[in-house]
């Protein structure tokens, strides 16, 4: 299978594909994506098929709302390092994986001419255990 790798002038506002104009991923956005993957990731020398790009980017606006995660060994951890940003808080998918490129991660396109990319990290033990932190917490109660 031939490696997709892809660079920040590859990426839109919204992924891999230019969808919106050419609008740009935000610094506040790619800051906020920044910050979660400086709290909870830990870089992979591969990009596991897991969960992608999109999947994630809907995680930092979870964290961002104080949403997630919701295991309480994780609280300290998930600190923000700023005030709770309000119910509207959006980040683009194209800001998760412009965040991951300029921390180190391994990136990966999901498929050639799509919108995902696959990110090289891990969580902490913890969190990889605690399996409400995989379920799609707005369907929970």
């Amino acid at each position: 299978m031939k490696k997709l790798e892809i660079t920040e002038k590859d990426v839109w506002r919204y992924g891999l594909k230019d969808t919106h104009n050419g609008e740009r991923p935000t610094a506040a956005g790619i800051e906020a994506c920044r910050a979660w993957l400086r709290a909870f990731a830990t870089p992979s020398p591969r990009a596991p098929h897991k969960h992608n790009s999109y999947w994630y980017k809907h995680r930092v606006e979870d964290w961002l709302r104080g949403k997630w995660p919701r295991n309480e060994i994780c609280r300290a951890r998930a600190a923000l390092p700023y005030a709770v940003a309000p119910e509207g808080a959006y980040v683009g998918n194209g800001e998760f994986i412009v965040a991951a490129l300029r921390e180190g991660f391994c990136v990966v396109a999901c498929a050639e001419g799509g919108m995902n990319a696959y990110v090289g990290f891990t969580f902490p033990v913890q969190m990889a255990l605690d399996d409400r932190m995989f379920a799609d917490h707005r369907r929970t109660p």
